[in-house]
């Protein structure tokens, strides 16, 4: 009862998350819950949501794991079963796997990581965590009675995420720099380093609104270095991408950052944005067959 009540406190200072699918469809809270239909795929398999996956564990036939595998959260519980708690093991393709054994943590987090990985929604509601505490307070703690215990779940997901987080500073090749302070760019401020789309195009993927697309192109190339708009495509609703090409040459540019000034580094292209609000961004390159590989994501609230 008492952690209950500390979790609750936590949540309203705004310390941590309590994941709960029947939360706001919005909260990060509902959406990094099993029960979300964040779809993804693992080892050649489909599947419709975390729940979908982590129940066909329960199940020995390959073909009742795929079926159960695909379905979305709530309808994958309805096909829970306790059978798997008598001999404490669960399957995969066929394969038994101790539940006890640490190997199965090791497993479960691979398909996290997965979806990670390959589901945009369930990413950014994971990195919007940042700096706070996960909690599922409605999850069992025994692990001989649940496929995935609230501790494992909160620790394999703030694992992703910090890992996430180190990755892109440790890498240094894509940083966010800032926001800028000047009219026509005072959104996010963002450094690539050369060499690392080099031969490529730089795709920059964003929900900021097709509203704000309009003058993209006038603030990368007056604010920016180094990088030239040839196409900005709208994917759905408020979301757009816009494609760029590194040009041959760039001479250094400066821009006022967060109140003081920023020069470009030589070795470095400066993406500057106009966006206000909430919203994310997500830079890919893309190569002469047209293959892109995601190089980085962010979200950003207006200043």
């Amino acid at each position: 009862m008492f952690r209950r009540i500390y979790i609750k406190w936590l949540v309203w200072r705004g310390k941590a998350i309590d994941i709960w699918s029947k939360l706001a469809p919005d909260n990060p809270g509902s959406v990094l819950s099993n029960l979300s239909s964040n779809g993804f795929r693992f080892d050649g398999m489909v599947c419709g949501s975390m729940e979908g996956f982590l129940q066909s564990l329960k199940h020995q036939d390959v073909d009742k794991q795929r079926q159960i595998c695909s379905m979305k959260g709530r309808n994958a519980k309805k096909r829970t079963t306790a059978r798997w708690q008598t001999d404490q093991l669960v399957w995969w393709k066929g394969r038994p796997i101790d539940r006890q054994d640490e190997s199965f943590r090791s497993f479960v987090k691979q398909a996290y990581c997965a979806m990670f990985e390959q589901n945009e929604r369930f990413r950014i509601a994971l990195m919007k965590t940042r700096g706070k505490r996960l909690f599922h307070s409605r999850g069992e703690s025994n692990s001989f009675k649940t496929i995935l215990t609230e501790k494992e779940f909160c620790e394999i997901l703030t694992e992703i995420r910090d890992s996430h987080d180190h990755r892109n500073k440790k890498i240094g090749k894509v940083k966010f720099l800032g926001y800028g302070d000047v009219d026509g760019a005072t959104g996010a401020v963002i450094s690539i380093t050369r060499q690392m789309i080099e031969g490529c195009k730089l795709v920059m993927k964003t929900n900021a609104g097709i509203s704000e697309s309009y003058h993209i192109a006038e603030t990368i190339d007056k604010f920016g270095c180094g990088l030239k708009v040839v196409k900005i495509n709208e994917l759905e609703d408020e979301v757009f991408e816009t494609i760029m090409e590194p040009t041959p040459t760039a001479p250094q540019k400066s821009i006022y950052v967060d109140g003081f000034m920023r020069t470009s580094a030589n070795n470095s292209y400066i993406l500057a944005t106009d966006f206000g609000g909430e919203y994310y961004i997500e830079l890919f390159k893309e190569d002469s067959k047209g293959t892109r590989t995601r190089l980085w994501s962010d979200y950003f609230w207006d200043k």
